[in-house]
């Protein structure tokens, strides 16, 4: 499927997921932002998400 032709719903939860795993990025094993081993579980639904 062509992304101009994905509903705007879908594409809104494409680019949530994608900003999230940018932030979300593996600093020395653990996150970035929550400090947590990674991948964190905001990565992980992050990914479901894509």
């Amino acid at each position: 499927m062509d992304v101009k032709e994905r509903e705007p719903a879908t594409l809104l939860r494409l680019t949530d997921g994608n900003t999230v795993l940018n932030d979300h990025a593996d600093d020395a094993g653990l996150c970035a932002v929550c400090g947590s081993a990674w991948p964190c579980d905001t990565t992980l639904l992050a990914g479901d998400l894509r």
